[in-house]
């Protein structure tokens, strides 16, 4: 490419977050979240620590008196992203 010229570059979600896994969906009982680590509601989104030290986004999708369930999919999942370049300069 050259200064001026632009591109459009499409990744889709293989290329890029990879596709939305419903094996991704975990329900765990609410007395194995902390109580004070945040108010729970439906749409709610936060970091989590798997037991190997990686962290990750979760967004809890159902809650129960007893269980929550959180959707532990990259927010961009399953969704192709556009991008439009354009070289200012080299």
């Amino acid at each position: 490419m050259e200064v001026g010229e632009e591109k459009e570059l499409r990744l889709e979600p293989a290329q890029a977050y990879g596709e939305y896994s419903e094996a991704r969906i975990d329900t765990v009982s609410r007395d194995l979240v902390q109580a004070n680590m945040m108010e729970m509601e439906i749409g709610k989104i936060f970091v989590v620590q798997t037991p190997h030290g990686q962290q990750m986004h979760a967004k809890i999708i159902d809650l129960t008196d007893d269980e929550v369930t959180f959707d532990l999919n990259h927010p961009l999942a399953g969704k192709a992203l556009t991008f439009r370049i354009k070289v200012v300069e080299v």
